[in-house]
């Protein structure tokens, strides 16, 4: 068995997007959407036609969130910008 690299990934590895949509707390519909949209996190789709189905790399997930984190500004900062002196 290869171990598991971003170019090979195991099928232990991955997510159905029922588990990725827990993972991230959203709906799956949304998960759904973002896939359409282009817009959510990286996936995979294992076959082709209407029969194929769609996975999801937890160290992708993770990436994904880690992207999107935003860091909040120091109180003062906030402060400073809503009541100026």
């Amino acid at each position: 068995m290869h171990s598991p690299s971003p170019d090979h990934p195991t099928v232990s590895l991955m997510l159905t997007p029922e588990e990725a949509a827990r993972h991230l707390g959203i709906k799956v519909s949304t998960l759904a959407s973002w896939r359409f949209t282009s817009v959510g996190p990286a996936y995979y789709r294992v076959g082709s036609g209407r029969g194929s189905s769609v996975r999801y790399r937890l160290d992708d997930l993770d990436a994904w969130l880690q992207a999107h984190r935003v860091e909040p500004k120091e109180a003062n900062e906030d402060a400073a910008a809503v009541c100026p002196a």
